[in-house]
């Protein structure tokens, strides 16, 4: 379980999403990109969200929705951008220390670590 609501609902959002349709839209509108990413979807993650960690006062609520929201449409972006050296789009940063895995070198890097979204298949139920 995500340790906090805007983890659980970043993982969410690569669950219900693609990459391609996360680099295409947005959760919310915005001039430059008009995709809206799916707003029945959306509105699930922030329901699940309500669930998961309730919050009795409605205004701090809705304050921490728009966070989110900004950190969704944050992820979205990072999709659009080109990536930096060392690092996938839509990923963080990654440091280079002891113990981490080389991004440069693939032969550094165990096979659960090379698995793609698009290695994925979407269940058929969804």
């Amino acid at each position: 379980m995500a340790k906090s609501p805007e983890k659980l609902a970043l993982n969410l959002l690569g669950v219900f999403f693609t990459q391609d349709q996360l680099t295409k839209g947005n959760c919310t509108p915005t001039p430059d990109h008009k995709d809206l990413l799916d707003p029945r979807i959306i509105n699930g993650i922030r329901l699940h969200l309500k669930y998961k960690y309730p919050m009795d006062d409605k205004d701090q609520e809705q304050m921490r929705w728009k966070a989110i929201l900004s950190k969704l449409n944050a992820k979205c972006r990072s999709f659009r951008r080109p990536p930096h050296r060392g690092r996938r789009a839509g990923s963080a940063v990654s440091s280079e220390g002891a113990g981490s895995v080389s991004v440069n070198n693939p032969a550094a890097t165990p096979d659960h670590t090379s698995l793609e979204a698009a290695d994925f298949e979407r269940p058929s139920h969804c």
